[in-house]
């Protein structure tokens, strides 16, 4: 267990903590709310070591071993593999001790550095951050690349992943899924679950907390408040406590009207029952989100374009690509005013290089593409935020591309976006990621467009804004076409999909959920598709050299059998002590005062048993599927 004793925290001169306490359990999975600028990467910072409290004390016994992804990558000419396996540090340091050993030509010194390897499981380690990289979507030609060849966004899956190979009793991430696809985010949920050590993530993508995290801490007001549940959870229980205190109660009643006649409408001209239904189980789950939202400063709101026209634009057999090479082939589309499309499909599928199209551009190589003269696109996509000019102030932006607004005008638009005061004569130079996207948003609301295309638009925002931003998407009347990642604003705001794969675009008759069983289902075919190919190269090979091969297997395969062994008698020594403990816990006595600081040892000893049991089966599952495999 560590806590944070009576923490406080001033930056700038502004309080982020005040008295600040909470303890966190050994294997607790914590999400960190709050908003922009309450102090969440402060907290982790303040745990990593690289910032101190101004008053109070953080409790770490044990010194245990602490993990996160750094957020700047060092230009490396080393390989991304090579770069991850460095995140074991003790690894790296025995595999040097082992080299200097052989370089002396020490029996002692190499025996000892090879024993230290074989407890750190060093001959899977490649194994193992091979297949880290691969699940955040590199292929194994890019695992062998220099990590200077990769963009920033690669680059911080990069980190991502050494930070996952580091051995730790606690993980901290700061908005790990900003740089990741869909199926990148689903596999790393994954991977987190099977975690046993204690984990604090920051995330505004309320699936992700949703799916991961066990507790909430909320900071707000520069206190800590602990929430047990998933950030729904949380989210339904702070509503229930807003809705109590009576001068917010008409409000958020007004507000959850409004809300279910949208549903109610929404459900009336229901046309694809699974689609749909998943969509208003979305809104109906918007319903907290929506109460807690109607105290929120920002307000969202897109207003009626003033045309509709039908079709908006239309694609026959069209060829879209770059440098005259077709990246998708035989495009059919057609969109007309009120269509809420999402694009599905995996990275580098070529879900943007359909959006640049649409947007203008990009043109087609090859058949038909035409848009309605009425048509007005509002597009939103990441490189726009560094396209701002940076010695400009918001209201000097505004103005400059709507003129007919007088100052008064623009101060009182932009205060719907959260800029007030000094902020919004403020140069953007100065401005976050989050501050930015909000300001491109505003600037394309306000041309009232009919076919608004938006490529990851909630990259930078945090959780409050996502929901003013999901709640006006679901009342916009033009067309939408999203890419995203955040399931929840897809699954709000999209009626339809369409998947874009194997250079094709296609309707995707399902919801979100389909398509994550869709992408393992594609994966487990991969896989398959490679076993067959390499039973295939077997048959051909000479019997001799193949007999050959399987005596190298054998005997490589020698230490992975000693360390299965080394398991199941870990695992029954676990279970045995794990019986013993909870025949303790049976007797009534134990639970008597006198006995409390007993209770209190076998209790914890239970807790590192269990995860220590746990952690112990998932090594021999994974082993045992490398053995099977090799």
């Amino acid at each position: 267990m560590f806590s944070l004793q009576s923490i406080s925290l001033y930056r700038g001169g502004r309080c982020l903590f005040d008295e600040a306490t909470v303890a966190i359990n050994p294997g607790d999975k914590v999400g960190l709310t709050g908003a922009n600028g309450s102090g969440k990467s402060s907290l982790l910072l303040m745990l990593m070591g690289k910032l101190s409290a101004d008053n109070g004390d953080i409790k770490l016994p044990g010194k245990p071993q602490i993990s996160w992804a750094e957020q700047e990558t060092l230009a490396s000419k080393n390989s991304a593999i090579s770069f991850v396996l460095d995140g074991d540090k003790e690894l790296r340091i025995w595999e040097q001790k082992l080299t200097e050993a052989q370089a002396s030509d020490s029996p002692k010194l190499i025996s000892t550095a090879t024993d230290k390897l074989d407890h750190l499981q060093a001959w899977s380690a490649s194994n193992r951050a091979g297949k880290l990289l691969a699940g955040l979507g590199f292929s194994e030609s890019q695992q062998q690349q220099s990590v200077a060849s990769f963009s920033g966004g690669w680059q911080m899956r990069l980190n991502l992943a050494r930070a996952l190979m580091c051995p730790s009793d606690i993980l901290l991430l700061d908005e790990p899924t900003n740089h990741l696809d869909l199926d990148a985010i689903i596999w790393l949920e994954r991977w987190l679950r099977s975690y046993t050590g204690t984990l604090m993530v920051i995330s505004h993508d309320r699936d992700f907390l949703d799916n991961v995290v066990l507790r909430i801490l909320h900071i707000e007001h520069a206190s800590l408040s602990s929430w047990k549940g998933n950030y729904s959870d949380f989210e339904k229980l702070q509503a229930e406590k807003l809705q109590l205190d009576q001068k917010n109660l008409t409000r958020a009643n007004t507000e959850r009207k409004r809300l279910q006649s949208f549903i109610d409408r929404f459900r009336a001209k229901a046309t694809k029952a699974k689609q749909v239904q998943s969509r208003v189980k979305a809104m109906e789950k918007l319903g907290n989100a929506s109460i807690l939202h109607s105290r929120s400063a920002y307000k969202f709101h897109f207003e009626t374009p003033d045309n509709a026209p039908r079709p908006i634009l239309r694609l026959e057999k069209a060829a879209i690509g770059y440098d005259g090479k077709p990246w998708l082939s035989n495009v059919n589309l057609t969109i007309h005013a009120g269509d809420r499309i999402g694009l599905l499909g995996q990275n580098g599928a070529g879900k943007s290089t359909l959006l640049k199209h649409l947007a203008g551009s990009l043109p087609i190589l090859s058949g038909e593409s035409w848009f309605s003269s009425n048509t007005i696109i509002g597009f939103f996509a990441q490189h726009q935020l560094e396209q701002l000019n940076s010695e400009q102030s918001p209201i000097d932006i505004l103005l400059e591309h709507f003129k007919q607004l007088t100052t008064q005008q623009a101060q009182d638009y932009l205060g719907r976006y959260g800029f007030f005061g000094e902020r919004v004569t403020e140069p953007v130079n100065n401005f976050s990621g989050g501050e930015k996207a909000r300001l491109v948003l505003a600037l394309i609301i306000k041309t009232k467009p009919n076919l608004l295309i938006l490529d990851e638009p909630t990259n930078h925002l945090d959780l409050e804004m996502r929901e003013s931003l999901t709640l006006a998407l679901q009342e916009y009347s033009g067309a939408l076409v999203l890419i995203s990642h955040d399931r929840h604003l897809l699954r709000a705001t999209c009626e339809n999909f369409i998947l874009i794969a194997d250079n094709q675009v296609t309707p995707f008759n399902g919801d979100i959920e389909d398509y994550r069983q869709w992408l393992q289902s594609k994966t487990s075919l991969n896989k398959q598709k490679s076993l067959v190919e390499n039973l295939n190269s077997n048959k051909s090979e000479n019997r001799k050299e193949q007999r050959k091969k399987e005596a190298e297997n054998r005997q490589k395969s020698a230490p992975l059998r000693k360390k299965i062994k080394s398991l199941e008698v870990a695992i029954d020594k676990h279970q045995k002590t794990l019986s013993e403990l909870e025949e303790k816990l049976l007797d009534n006595s134990i639970y008597e005062n006198t006995n409390r600081e007993e209770l209190k040892n076998i209790l914890v000893q239970q807790g590192e048993t269990k995860a220590q049991l746990e952690s112990a089966e998932l090594d021999w599952l994974e082993l045992c599927d490398e053995m099977e495999s090799s």
